[in-house]
């Protein structure tokens, strides 16, 4: 996906998209030839809400949509994703939503709006293992901006969580713990054994 953006967006110089992936810096060069780093004021920051949602039809369409939207205000999912927004957003000045903790495995956001709202987070999209939680309850989350991903909040104040909890890591320790207890099963019942082999000798 992200190459995809690289090929058909970066590559030409979308500043929108760029600023959707939170680019905080270009690689430029002063007025005596020196290389530089400069700022970018227009990134979107790693979270925002939108005012508005538009659908397409096809990941082709998606890509398309990134040279005319402006995604800072309006955020481009498939509608195959239709299904995960109960509630489509309401315009609320003074909503917010921001980063609470950041670990490798854990992102924790901080929202509230008087409305219900769409955050988009400008994080690359993968579902096998990253799942959401508001107020700990598991929600349904978007591919969105044929990258990132988007969910629909409800009004008031929420925790919203993304957690790395892939199936081959929690079957792995599963396996590791059952394999343990077996271990000290059959270290228990070797000890009992030879005991009682003794007594009996």
């Amino acid at each position: 996906m992200y190459q995809d953006l690289i090929e058909h967006q970066i590559g030409k110089g979308n500043m929108n998209v760029m600023n959707m992936l939170n680019t905080k810096y270009f690689i430029g060069q002063d007025e005596t030839g020196k290389t530089i780093a400069q700022q970018n004021p227009g990134a979107f920051g790693p979270c925002w809400l939108v005012k508005g949602i538009k659908f397409v039809n096809s990941a082709n369409n998606e890509m398309l949509a990134l040279d005319s939207t402006n995604l800072r205000d309006t955020v481009v999912i498939n509608e195959s994703f239709k299904t995960s927004i109960k509630q489509f957003p309401q315009y609320d000045s003074t909503a917010s939503i921001k980063i609470s903790e950041r670990q490798n495995d854990k992102i924790t956001y901080a929202f509230n709006a008087a409305t219900p709202q769409y955050a988009v987070l400008s994080e690359i999209y993968y579902n096998r293992g990253w799942n959401a939680y508001v107020d700990g309850q598991k929600t349904d989350y978007a591919k969105v901006n044929y990258a990132l991903r988007g969910i629909a909040m409800p009004a008031g104040k929420h925790t919203l969580e993304f957690k790395f909890e892939p199936k081959a890591y929690f079957l792995g320790n599963t396996l590791s713990l059952w394999s343990t207890v077996l271990i000290y099963i059959l270290l228990i019942a070797t000890v009992f054994f030879c005991i009682k082999k003794n007594k009996e000798n």
